[in-house]
């Protein structure tokens, strides 16, 4: 009974690492994409500025 006790918290610590570590992940690449598009919204807004400015000279 002792041993199975021990196995099942091995199991339960196991298995809460698993999740937090596949969180931080999801987490961590969610934040990378939305810096990316924020970075890509940033520059096609500067592009057509820039348009808008020569087409004005």
């Amino acid at each position: 009974m002792t041993t199975t006790i021990w196995v099942l918290l091995a199991l339960a610590v196991a298995g809460g690492l698993l999740y937090v570590f596949k969180h931080r992940t999801k987490r961590e690449s969610d934040r990378k994409a939305h810096a990316e598009k924020k970075a890509t919204t940033a520059r096609n807004d500067a592009q057509a500025i820039q348009r808008t400015l020569d087409g004005r000279r």
